[in-house]
């Protein structure tokens, strides 16, 4: 009986950590994303600098960066999307931990 309740406390206790591991892996998609996002904005920022006064060399140059940053966003939501999903729904109904 002893072995028994051992056993289940050990198994709660993964449970509630790996519940707590997923909601700040969720959060640090979060932070990802805002700094991707600012990324972005200055990205953009630079490629118009660079545009109006004719630096190709730059220009190509922060073009791809803008293609990283943006592929990097779509990334990490989707990652967010997929942690979402199985955080809180499991089999079609919603089961908070």
């Amino acid at each position: 009986m002893k072995m028994k309740s051992t056993i289940l406390v050990a198994a709660g206790l993964f449970i509630a950590m790996a519940s707590q591991a997923q909601v700040h892996d969720m959060y640090a998609d979060h932070r990802d994303i805002r700094q991707d996002k600012k990324e972005i904005f200055f990205d953009k920022r630079n490629l118009q600098f660079d545009r109006s006064y004719g630096d190709v060399a730059n220009f190509r140059h922060d073009r791809r960066e803008l293609s990283r940053d943006r592929h990097d966003i779509y990334r990490d939501r989707r990652d967010l999307r997929f942690d979402r999903n199985r955080h809180y729904y499991f089999h079609n109904r919603k089961d908070c931990f």
